[in-house]
């Protein structure tokens, strides 16, 4: 059937597709879509007879043949009492697979699903198939798009876009659990988790169990209900540091020691950040590096090129440019002769550390009052 022109639009083009492919690597993400979906075609209550289920998780050919002929034999057989029916063809896991692809009988069979996506299926069957990785090029990907919807749940690669990204799913997660949360509290959820839906999920689910009847959220129940990641909590640890803000980088530091995290990671985490920062600040001030916009333009010229290439892993021109910006924005409230003198008494802790001279979680808070102390002298801007 020929599609209509974009003037004729009718109530069922808002309708949810007949064929639907949802794809990515966060499978909690993907699931929540795929669930959406036959929610909206097929209610909850109506799912016992009106969904069938056909498993993709296989990685052999034998299990691909069966899943993918059970799918296509599920997809045309009319619902037990003659309504509309939801196949949804769940974590198929070959999709991507060279060599299960290149088999003539997976071939065979992946090109009949194909073509009965791409045709159209049918009338009152739908199918829903979710993956966790899709050649974008096949004819496969093609046909869906071509006939029904396709859904990417990608994760973001750049820092600011996996931030905005965490942000909006812990958004959507207070949303749906009918709570109210307001920017300072969906944003410190994010800082705290990152963009790890199911983990978001999880903590929105407690939090709104927490605030009860009050159906809101605030920032302190974050603060006292949500643990930080390790990952988060050692960003949290190096950015408070970096600001001078003593209470919270002490907050953060022991956090991660109650984690049994390693002293000897955290300091030599600090020395990283650090000495990136004496990086930049040298950059800046030899011309080699600039601010556009929030981001960091690298100049061209041949002795920065020859300098930095000399860094090999450290090369600061291999870093993101939004993250450089913001170490440059940093390094900024620094003197160089600040950064080289933090970076010794954070060099000499973790010497101490080494030989056993003291305990290792004191010398860590000593050392992080030290460095925040340093903050109320004079600084030279970059």
């Amino acid at each position: 059937m020929p599609p209509k022109p974009p003037s004729a639009r009718s109530p069922a083009a808002d309708r949810p597709p007949s064929a639907c492919l949802i794809y990515g690597e966060d499978d909690f993400l993907v699931a929540r879509s795929a669930r959406a979906i036959i929610d909206t075609i097929c209610p909850p209550a109506e799912q016992v007879l009106g969904v069938e289920q056909v498993d993709g998780a296989t990685e052999t050919v034998d299990g691909a043949v069966a899943a993918l002929r059970n799918c296509i034999t599920a997809v045309r057989t009319p619902s037990f009492l003659g309504g509309r029916k939801v196949v949804w063809f769940r974590d198929v896991a070959f999709l991507k697979n060279d060599r299960l692809l290149k088999n003539e009988d997976v071939r065979r069979w992946l090109d009949e699903l194909t073509g009965l996506v791409r045709d159209g299926l049918p009338a009152g069957q739908v199918l829903v198939l979710t993956a966790a990785e899709v050649d974008g090029r096949s004819a496969f990907i093609k046909a869906f798009k071509a006939a029904g919807r396709v859904i990417e749940h990608r994760r973001a690669e750049k820092s600011n876009e996996a931030a905005a990204q965490a942000e909006e799913i812990a958004r959507a997660a207070f949303e749906r659990l009918g709570v109210e949360a307001d920017w300072a509290a969906v944003r410190e959820l994010a800082d705290r988790v990152g963009a790890e839906a199911r983990t978001l999920a999880q903590e929105a689910e407690k939090l709104a169990a927490w605030a009860g009847e009050r159906k809101r959220v605030e920032v302190e129940d974050v603060r006292r209900l949500t643990p930080a990641t390790r990952e988060a909590a050692g960003w949290a640890l190096a950015d408070a540091v970096v600001a001078g803000r003593a209470a919270p980088a002490l907050r953060a530091l022991r956090q991660l020691l109650e984690q049994s995290e390693d002293s000897i990671g955290l300091v030599s985490g600090l020395e990283s950040r650090f000495r990136d920062l004496m990086i930049l600040r040298d950059c800046a001030d030899r011309g080699w590096v600039r601010k556009s916009g929030a981001l960091a333009a690298w100049s061209d010229a041949p002795e920065a090129a020859a300098a930095l290439s000399a860094l090999g892993e450290r090369d600061p021109r291999k870093l993101h440019p939004f993250r450089a910006g913001k170490l440059m924005d940093e390094a900024s409230r620094f003197s160089p002769e600040r950064l080289r003198a933090i970076r010794a008494a954070i060099l000499d802790a973790r010497e101490r550390m080494v030989s056993g001279q003291a305990q290792p979680d004191l010398l860590l808070e000593f050392l992080v009052l030290r460095i925040c102390g340093d903050h109320a002298r004079p600084t030279t801007p970059a």
